[in-house]
């Protein structure tokens, strides 16, 4: 079975995974065959919210919605790609509904699907299939498909934005449970749970989706005291790629195999260790996820604000050494998400500041041995929170330094779309874990800030301490029980660089600072990356997310079992094998590749020949365990 996966994985190589049937090509199914499909899908209204630019800023309410969509989408024949245009409202009608405003060049889905329902989603990956198209998986649009991670050019793009179910299941003792559609963000989540009392561990962002979150690890504000998202998911129901309809759980699982009645059941828990931060959408289709709902705990907030003027690198080095130190003092009643912005005028400064959340009272001595540290060693200002966000503090504190009415954000706003193409929503990012260096990491991001004085571009530094590593080590690798690599799982906080795009700076400089600048600094220092806040062009990424090779091979295994053909991918995703940095091949190379590929169907013929072919379908090998 060994040889057979490495040889399927060989000729994976040769050929690649991302090239998709597309229109106009002998492979595309009949406008007929279309229309069938289409009148198979059920009639339920389609209704969905659509992030306007800079969602981090705009009340969910006053997002765009587009109401009765239709069930499919073909791309226009004179369309092919919805790169040039961020505006919402000059966007297509095909373009609203695949790119969430954010395209990545080149990359476009040849049609967007969008079911209604388990058996819509049932029937459009057996269509898929059937036609031997390449189907792409996206939910409420969150930062990885936004950057055309989850969408490979010309494939069925599968958008879950209308599976809106939620359905509480209260315990007074325990919290209880909440089961939750695939096309709901965690804003809604979090309205929903404060009605019923109780606290659910979602994305510090509220605009995430509560499956993408949960497939690249889930890191939360609540994660030091409840732990990530794969440890607080319950059940995850799912569309395999034969069209399967799964429930994972992590006792095992039951499927129902597409127009059968019968439900077969299995102790193996591959697909539930895979789906706790394995990455996107590349196993199934998920479709709902059950997350556990906690009690409301009390919960102490402020913020912590300071003006550090730039006094060079080596001061800088101190301020980054005492943020280190004040992380490991929190430990795991604590979590903090603090912003450095560089000024560059009209006297260079770094603007710093912390929102704290404190699980517990405020007169506590752990909390007030935090606040301590910042007033008496950062000499930083405390406030309470009050309905202040970070951006919003930090708006207020560039306009008392700088005495501008202008915040700070206005003019980092993006509009141009090649910037999120190739450097996504940060210029690089990583983990700061119980095994970094700490020396290294603070030379690296006091770095990273004078070069920005020097060259006058603004970049704001983020850090999420928010992570379990603070309350115990957690094992990592192929038998843990998440396959997160060791920074994801053990991380002190986590760093992403932004270069973002502002007034006087070029996007050529603004690209050639992000690419020689911040993504070589902190890829040398930090060695594992969460996968859901990622650069674009990572290096080395299958270790980055997932630690050891033996990971990564056990995460192979399963993709094959589950989906021998291929039939899901997306970039950077367990599946894909082609190296994004590589410019397209030369004619010659075809020659190599067609020879590579008669060898490798040579060796299969003799493989099951000689018996080994015996090998059972994932599914049936699975009911056997």
């Amino acid at each position: 079975m060994m040889f057979f996966i490495l040889l399927w994985q060989t000729c994976l190589l040769a050929f690649g995974t991302d090239a998709c049937c597309g229109p106009g090509d002998e492979c595309w199914p009949t406008q007929m065959a279309w229309n069938a499909f289409e009148n198979s899908l059920s009639d339920a209204n389609r209704n969905y919210t659509f992030p306007p630019i800079g969602e981090a800023r705009a009340p969910f309410d006053q997002w765009p919605m587009m109401l009765n969509m239709k069930k499919v989408y073909h791309r226009p024949a004179n369309q092919t790609t919805c790169y040039e245009e961020l505006d919402f409202a000059k966007q297509s009608s095909f373009c609203k509904v695949s790119t969430a405003n954010k395209p990545a060049a080149n990359v476009s889905p040849a049609v967007v699907i969008w079911p209604a329902s388990v058996s819509d989603v049932q029937k459009a990956v057996d269509f898929v299939r059937r036609n031997r198209l390449c189907l792409c998986v996206v939910g409420p649009a969150n930062s990885e498909s936004s950057r055309g991670m989850s969408t490979r050019n010309n494939c069925a793009l599968l958008r879950t934005g209308v599976l809106r179910d939620m359905d509480w299941e209260p315990n007074d003792k325990t919290g209880g449970s909440v089961r939750l559609g695939a096309g709901l963000r965690f804003v809604e989540v979090y309205e929903a749970a404060e009605n019923q009392q109780r606290l659910v561990v979602g994305g510090n962002c509220p605009q995430v989706g509560v499956v993408g979150w949960l497939l690249g690890g889930g890191h939360s504000a609540y994660s030091p005291a409840y732990g990530l998202g794969v440890d607080n998911v319950l059940n995850i129901e799912m569309v395999s790629a034969n069209g399967s309809a799964v429930n994972i759980t992590e006792g095992g699982m039951s499927f129902q195999d597409f127009g059968r009645a019968e439900v077969t059941t299995s102790n193996s828990t591959d697909l539930w260790w895979a789906l706790r931060g394995g990455g996107g959408g590349t196993w199934g289709v998920v479709t709902a996820v059950t997350y556990k709902a906690h009690l409301l705990p009390q919960v102490t907030e402020f913020f912590v604000q300071a003006i550090f003027p730039w006094l060079g690198e080596a001061a800088m080095k101190i301020k980054l050494a005492l943020y280190y130190d004040v992380s490991k003092l929190m430990g795991d009643k604590f979590s903090m998400y603090a912003a450095w912005v560089t000024v560059v005028s009209p006297e260079p400064a770094i603007l710093f500041v912390a929102e704290v959340r404190y699980f517990g009272s405020n007169d506590d001595d752990a909390c007030k041995r935090v606040r301590n540290e910042f007033l008496n060693v950062w000499k930083a200002n405390i406030s309470e929170k009050h309905n202040n966000t970070v951006m919003s503090v930090l708006d207020s504190l560039y306009g008392a330094y700088t005495g501008s009415d202008d915040p700070i954000f206005v003019a980092l706003e993006p509009t141009t779309p090649s910037l999120y193409s190739e450097f996504g929503s940060a210029a690089a990012t990583g983990m700061v874990d119980l095994r970094t260096d700490k020396t290294e990491f603070v030379r690296a991001v006091a770095a990273c800030f004078g070069a920005s004085i020097r060259e006058g571009i603004v970049i704001q530094v983020l850090f999420f301490n928010t992570w379990t590593g603070l309350s115990g080590e957690q094992a990592v690798g192929a038998e843990a029980s998440t396959p997160l690599a060791y920074g994801t799982r053990n991380g002190i906080f986590e760093i992403g660089v932004k270069v973002p795009e502002q007034r006087g700076v070029t996007e050529d400089e603004n690209k050639h600072f992000s690419a020689n600048v911040v993504q070589p600094l902190l890829n040398n220092a930090l060695a594992s990356v969460y996968f859901s806040e990622t650069q674009y062009l990572l290096p080395d990424w299958k270790t980055r997310y997932w630690g050891s090779n033996a990971t990564v091979r056990r995460l192979e295994q399963i993709k094959f079992a589950w989906d021998p053909e291929s039939l899901l991918g997306c970039r950077n995703c367990i599946g894909d094998t082609s190296d994004h940095r590589i410019p397209p091949w030369p004619p010659w190379m075809f020659w190599i590749t067609g020879a590579l590929a008669f060898f490798c169907l040579v060796l299969l013929v003799m493989y099951c020949l000689r018996g080994g072919g015996q090998v059972k379908d994932g599914y049936e090998g699975l009911v056997q365990q």
